[in-house]
């Protein structure tokens, strides 16, 4: 191949890769994958926990995120599929993430409030009551009534009860 066929190549790459290593742009998106094969992937990972094969689960979605970390809603299902798998401290680092994501962003309040009630349900399950409550809270302080709240957090309540 011609050094001048290589130059206008990395040329006209330089721009997306600059965007990339700014981090203006995902892995997946500098590779040009369809958004529309993430989310089919999303739902291939979705059927695969719905059949009990989490370990596939989990790969899947750990795959999208090397793609898109940006994207909340691959941690948000790691999070879950750690938590079939009974991995609650695994599941604790994927809300974390999936929290890391949406928090102070005005348009992703309802995204924060199912953070915090699924790394409550997640900290409940390890023991870790104070965290559950203080988890539960934020949620609740996040809402503009209580009818906003889902069951999870009646059940996150009777968790905690149960622990205390």
């Amino acid at each position: 191949m011609p050094s001048s066929t290589i130059q206008s190549q990395v040329e006209a790459i330089e721009p997306a890769f600059e965007a990339f290593a700014a981090g203006r742009v995902s892995f997946a998106e500098f590779l040009g994958v369809d958004p529309d094969a993430l989310a089919r992937l999303l739902h291939l990972a979705v059927a695969q926990l719905q059949v009990g094969r989490i370990a596939d689960a989990i790969s899947i979605i750990e795959g999208l995120i090397a793609l898109d970390d940006g994207n909340y809603i691959f941690h948000q299902y790691l999070g879950l599929a750690r938590e079939r798998g009974k991995d609650y401290s695994g599941a604790v680092a994927a809300y974390d993430q999936m929290l890391a994501r949406v928090l102070g962003r005005d348009d992703r309040a309802v995204e924060q409030v199912e953070g915090f009630l699924l790394r409550a349900r997640a900290h409940a399950v390890l023991g870790r009551v104070e965290l559950a409550a203080k988890d539960l809270a934020s949620a609740q302080g996040l809402c503009v009534n209580d009818d906003q709240l889902s069951e999870m957090t009646a059940e996150l309540v009777r968790m905690l009860r149960g622990a205390a």
